[in-house]
Parts: structure tokens; sequence; C-alpha cells
């Protein structure tokens, strides 16, 4: 992770836990896509409080979290099966073949160097799968969020290569099968990150929820500001629900957010 990552991450760590709590359907279809049984060893890269290191734990894996933020690493909840490990994703400090796989969950986007991140992941794994939670902006356009923040996509699209071009840096830099998987929004998701409340708007007017994004946390605030008293004064008009009340019918919304499995 890099060193403004790790800073941004010690700012907004604090009261992260209240709006990223793990939600159980992104961690069921991530063991499903792990596809590894229960009393396996996986390592969770950039693990930051442990939310769904936890969730793992509690399915019977044997986990080992990587953080790099001590504000982070200080929220994690103890557990008997989750050992912590203060660490970069670029020099795991970890025997070839320590774990039968790797998750890594809103997190690739943040390292300084993703092709060694990559292949390291893929030592300590010795070829075992890596599941990868992230975003494709491409994905995401025409998402409502970012008419009220546009400098919210152009942070994205800056922190995050387009799909195809991370698929192909990930295969050259493991030599491993790499397959994606778009996961649709379902509603009242529980791990609030950028997208997560496109069924609640109103939830973006609240500065801890804002604060536990990190793109928010990057933006300008003058520009978010202004964002926000949109926003607040189309759903007091009425004019939001007018506009894209129609997604409130749908139990799911495409915006972006998929798997990534190497291996």
């Amino acid at each position: 992770m890099d060193k403004d990552a790790i800073e941004l991450y010690d700012a907004i760590g604090r009261g992260y836990t209240a709006v990223r709590r793990p939600d159980p359907r992104l961690a069921e279809r991530l063991t499903q896509i792990l596809d590894l049984p229960a009393q396996n060893r996986l390592l969770d890269v950039g693990a930051g409080a442990g939310a769904y290191t936890n969730l793992l734990a509690e399915r019977g894996y044997h986990m080992t979290a990587l953080e790099p933020s001590q504000v982070m690493r200080s929220q994690a909840m103890p557990h008997r099966d989750i050992v912590w490990v203060e660490g970069h994703a670029e020099a795991l400090p970890f025997d070839d073949g320590a774990f039968d796989g790797a998750i890594c969950t809103h997190a690739f986007h943040h390292f300084a160097d993703r092709a060694k991140a990559a292949a390291e992941m893929a030592r300590v794994t010795g070829g075992g799968p890596i599941v990868l939670f992230t975003f494709d902006p491409a994905a995401a356009r025409g998402f409502w969020l970012f008419d009220y923040f546009p400098d919210v996509l152009l942070l994205d699209q800056k922190l995050f290569p387009p799909i195809k071009e991370l698929a192909a840096l990930l295969r050259a830099a493991t030599h491993l099968a790499v397959s994606v998987e778009p996961f649709p929004l379902p509603k009242n998701l529980s791990d609030l990150f950028t997208a997560a409340a496109w069924d609640r708007p109103a939830l973006y007017l609240d500065p801890r929820v804002r604060a536990g994004m990190s793109t928010f946390a990057r933006a300008y605030q003058s520009c978010i500001a202004q964002g926000v008293e949109r926003l607040r004064l189309e759903l007091e008009s009425g004019l939001w629900h007018r506009k894209y009340g129609r997604l409130l019918e749908q139990e799911t919304c495409g915006a972006g957010s998929c798997f990534v499995r190497l291996g």
C-alpha cells in the first residue's frame, strides 16, 4: 500500500467500523468464488479492520490478516483463528506456499506496485486461488451517484484501471488464469463502500458515512459539499425520486463492483 493510502486510512480509520460493517451476502459470494474448504489457511491482504477476515474465520478458515495501518489494526476484533501482521502487499513477510489461498477486498487499488503485489500473493499461495473484490469504473458509467459527485468518479477512474487492463496485468504478473464476475449490489448493504447506498440516497448526506469511503475522503471537499447540497435539495423536492426512483423497485444495482479470481 502506498504511503498516501496508509496516511488516508490512518486519518479516516477512526470510526471506520461504524459504517463499514461486513455484508454476509458479499462474504458468501467471496467464499463461493474462492472455492476452498474450511480449515484451509487464507491470507487477507490489506485487511483493514478485519471485517471479512472475521467472517471467514467464523466459517472455519485459519486466517492471517496483513494490514499496514495501525489505526485500522487497532479496531480489529480478536479471534482465535486470526493472526494479525503489519506489512505491505509488495513484500509479503511469508514463505513460498505458506497459504492455500488469499483474498483482497477494497484494497488492491491502493497498492503502490500492483504487479509486484499480485506476484507476491501468487508466491505465498503457491498458485492457489486469489480473489479480489474491486471496482470497474467503466461499468459504473451512468450510476446516479456520479451525477452529484463527478469528482468521485474522476478519482475512481484514476485509482481503478479498466478491468481488462487489470486482468492483463494480473495474468502477466502471476501467470495464472484470471476470471471476472460482476457483483450486482443488493439492497441494504451493511458495508458502505462508495456505491453501496445506491438504494438509500439520504445516507450520502451523512458525513460519517462519507468519511468511511476513501474516494470521498480524497476528493476536494468543496466539490463534495456542493454535491451534498444539491442532493439534499433534490431529495427534499422529490426530484431525485422522479429521476431515479425506479431503481428502488430493483433488488440489485450494477454499479461496477466485481470479483476477480486468479488461479
